[in-house]
């Protein structure tokens, strides 16, 4: 995808050729491949892609399924009321109504219909998990 590649040519292959690259012998060519999500499981596999780059959830679902591992993150600042937070964690909430009472603990949602929200829950398809 052409806005894919111009958006990210200068920070991945621009960059790290100049710079990563550089200190092989011979000197690396980085280059930019844009993959769909359905297809950057099976190319992982296949050893089509060295590393990438994506959201927190999309390597969620790699790291279960392909045993991923993280080689550096993205530190995200937020500002909320006067103050800049710095986020390298991806992350998510679980909570109850207040006047939930049976619902305290991880183990209390065993066997309790559970909801999900959020902007990344149309993608729960394509990550299946562990087996086990």
């Amino acid at each position: 995808d052409e806005l894919v590649y111009r958006m990210y040519n200068v920070t991945f292959a621009q960059y790290l050729t100049a710079t990563a690259g550089q200190r092989f012998d011979p000197p690396l060519q980085f280059e930019i491949v844009p993959v769909s999500l359905e297809s950057l499981s099976e190319k992982a596999l296949k050893e089509e892609v060295d590393f990438f780059f994506s959201s927190s959830a999309v390597f969620s679902c790699m790291a279960a399924e392909n045993k991923a591992q993280p080689l550096v993150t993205i530190i995200n600042r937020r500002e909320a009321r006067g103050h800049i937070y710095e986020l390298d964690k991806y992350g998510g909430v679980i909570f109850t109504l207040a006047t939930n009472e049976h619902i305290n603990t991880l183990e209390d949602l065993k066997g309790k219909t559970i909801g999900c929200g959020g902007i990344t829950v149309r993608k729960l398809p394509f990550c299946s998990g562990p087996s086990s």
